[in-house]
């Protein structure tokens, strides 16, 4: 699962005025203001000039946002969690901590009882935690101090993770009820839908970011890898990761009709029970270095990557990607995002109509769609590019064939 929160505001500097927590108005709070163990670092306006939100930082060093929107009160948490190989480990705690235990049963309860939805992902190298409240502030707060439960104090047990990332079980093959051996686990059984699918992106990734980076691993896991992950280590992933600090995060949505300083008071509150004794030392660092060390290869040689399929003619991948440069700007990133988009992002490219539309194209790739991606997870001021072709039939994906496609895109560029 992939979700990608993207906030864009208008950002309000210059305000040094003190002032109480007590407000009701975003508006009225100020830079360097406490509320409760909470900072006020940065206030957001809308093109009205109104504000909207707040940024705030914890004394844990995690950043919390609030936005006042007309809906009901949601928060948005996620836990930096990068991979360090393909074992899924950080899979599975997105499937412990939010149903497994006491604790983790009580909060699937509750969201019930409360009305209200709620969701948990792994991606690129965090793991991300949701919900909205159907019943008011009140519901809010009674999920929210259920969830940091969960994900800072859980108490599943050994044999519930086993029995949901990977464990042996007993299957019947036949009326005579013969038994054998199978493997199941609902983190496992989950990757086995589509083993090896993605090998060519991790791949790539591992020549551009280097092998070690979290990207070059599929979080999620791949069930050669899962297979001799155990309990303790688990418990090992969470202990390193699983901390409030500058590595989690929170972004809460709230009525404007709601009082917004006694709400950032009674969230300062439920942090305070459990950023206190297990809190880390913030890191610091520069915010223009990437967040992983970034170790290109120097090989530029065509690598293939098998997944499985119905034949050798069903569609396959090409995906080109160039190793890291610095930007000195956003406004150099959006003007690199701006030329991929023209260069092969959609039918309206100019890779498209040379490469994949058949009234158009020069040359027969048998390509049915072209994308790009401008890569900024790991630096907004390290940007990777990424371009993709898809629906080749995989008779056809040849190095001789890659090597044309590659030489055209550079031309056209």
């Amino acid at each position: 699962m992939i979700l990608r929160v993207i906030v864009a505001m208008l950002f309000l500097a210059g305000i040094s005025e003190p002032c109480r927590a007590s407000n009701t108005e975003l508006g009225k709070l100020r830079r360097n203001q406490k509320i409760g163990r909470l900072t006020v670092l940065n206030l957001y306006a809308d093109s009205k000039g109104i504000i909207v939100g707040a940024k705030l930082e914890d004394l844990s060093g995690a950043p919390v946002y609030l936005f006042q929107i007309e809906t009901v009160p949601q928060a948005f948490m996620w836990v930096d969690a990068p991979a360090v190989s393909d074992q899924g480990i950080a899979h599975s705690l997105e499937h412990l901590l939010a149903g497994k235990g006491t604790k983790g049963r009580y909060l699937n309860l509750l969201k019930g009882m409360r009305l209200s939805q709620s969701t948990a992902a792994t991606t690129d190298d965090f793991n991300l935690y949701s919900f909205s409240s159907g019943t008011g502030v009140k519901g809010f707060f009674d999920q929210f101090h259920a969830w940091l439960e969960a994900l800072y104090s859980p108490d599943f047990s050994d044999l519930e993770a086993e029995r949901e990332f990977f464990h042996f079980g007993v299957s019947s093959e036949d009326s005579k009820s013969t038994k054998s051996l199978i493997e199941e686990g609902s983190v496992y059984n989950e990757m086995q839908t589509a083993p090896g699918r993605y090998d060519y992106y991790f791949g790539l990734n591992k020549q551009i970011l280097g092998e070690n980076s979290p990207f070059a691993y599929n979080i999620g896991g791949a069930p050669d890898a899962m297979r001799d992950v155990t309990p303790a280590n688990i418990r090992k992933f969470y202990r390193q990761h699983y901390t409030i600090s500058s590595t989690t995060g929170f972004i809460l949505a709230l009525d404007p009709k709601e009082d917004a300083g006694n709400f950032l008071q009674q969230i300062s509150d439920e942090l305070d029970q459990f950023a206190g004794a297990r809190a880390s030392a913030r890191k610091d660092s520069s915010a223009e270095l990437p967040k992983y060390p970034i170790q290109p290869t120097m090989s530029k040689e065509i690598q293939f990557y098998l997944f499985p399929g119905n034949s050798i003619s069903d569609p396959g991948e090409i995906r080109f990607g160039w190793k890291s440069a610095s930007a000195k700007s956003q406004l150099d990133i959006k003007l690199l995002q701006l030329f991929f988009h023209a260069l092969g992002d959609g039918e309206q490219s100019v890779l498209h109509k040379s490469l994949v539309d058949s009234a158009e194209r020069k040359r027969e790739s048998s390509a049915v769609s072209i994308e790009s991606t401008i890569f900024l997870q790991n630096s907004p001021f390290y940007p990777v590019e990424f371009v993709g072709l898809s629906g080749i039939p995989g008779a056809q994906l040849t190095k001789s064939t890659a090597e044309q496609l590659r030489r055209a895109i550079v031309m056209k560029i």
